[in-house]
């Protein structure tokens, strides 16, 4: 029987991430506890697998666990989301039984931390000036951690910040939840890691990541003050820095979704390679 998403839930859910050990934001607990507080998400355990649906969109996450065949699959649900390319070129007869839905705005952009530290290559050496440019303006900026007395600061400038964003269909899905990350930011079943940004004392950035497999960190929000030039730049490279020293070899930073300035942004960082994924509707 499928039930919500509990915090004591978080080591069951790891254990069936790891069997596929994916740099997929969708295979994240923090991810399907923090944003199934809005959409619904429940689960179940099916034989090998775990089998989680968004009720809002009525449609199954990729099951974590070991790969079904897509009969077992198509026993389950007609709707599945987050389908890795390695399971298709598995079961190319998964074509068959499903319709395959494919759309780069889905795809997460995964980063080499060692790359963005380096800042090596055509693209990243041109954000060297960018945070020198910074650093020269705010020689006083220090990083640090979202705390809990700092939290009512923190949940302004977010608020802020949201004003400062394209409003989409997935930005108010993000507004609409905040209230539960707010809540709870500092569990420590969800494993969030937090970075801070200041200068002349002001809070101007922030990020809030978790780790998921083959030593990948998934940035799951992050917002810094646009005013301040080179900010962006400048704390993009120390967060790879934060989490290269927690053991990080690569940081996700999530899908584009099709908006313009987020792909211009997040392709202009160099990602190493993107995660591909698909949706398979039963026939």
């Amino acid at each position: 029987m499928m039930k919500a998403i509990g915090l004591d839930d978080a080591g069951l859910f790891r254990h069936y991430l790891a069997v596929q050990d994916s740099v997929s934001c969708e295979m994240s607990f923090a991810n399907l506890f923090l944003w199934g507080l809005t959409s619904r998400n429940r689960f179940e355990e099916s034989n090998t697998v775990l089998v989680v649906e968004n009720q809002e969109d009525k449609c199954f996450f990729f099951p974590s666990g070991p790969f079904l065949p897509p009969e077992q699959l198509a026993e389950i649900g007609s709707c599945f989301y987050d389908v890795p390319d390695a399971y298709l070129e598995r079961f190319p007869a998964a074509a068959e039984l499903f319709s395959v839905e494919y759309t780069e705005d889905n795809d997460d952009y995964i980063y080499e931390l060692d790359h963005l530290i380096a800042l090596a290559g055509p693209r990243l050496r041109k954000k060297r000036a960018q945070i020198r440019e910074f650093e020269s303006a705010h020689p006083d900026a220090e990083l640090g951690e979202i705390t809990p007395d700092v939290l009512p600061e923190f949940s302004d400038f977010a608020a802020r910040m949201f004003g400062h964003v394209e409003w989409t269909d997935s930005l108010q899905k993000e507004i609409d939840m905040w209230p539960g990350v707010l809540e709870n930011l500092f569990r420590p079943e969800l494993g969030l890691k937090t970075m801070t940004l200041r200068a002349g004392g002001k809070l101007i950035g922030f990020a809030i990541c978790s780790e998921l497999g083959q030593k990948c960190w998934d940035v799951h929000f992050e917002k810094v003050d646009p005013q301040f030039r080179g900010a962006p730049q400048f704390f993009v490279w120390k967060l790879a820095e934060k989490l290269s020293a927690l053991g990080g070899r690569l940081m996700n930073r999530e899908q584009d979704l099709g908006i313009p300035g987020l792909r211009h942004a997040k392709r202009s960082l160099d990602p190493a390679f993107m995660f591909r994924r698909s949706m398979l509707t039963r026939r």
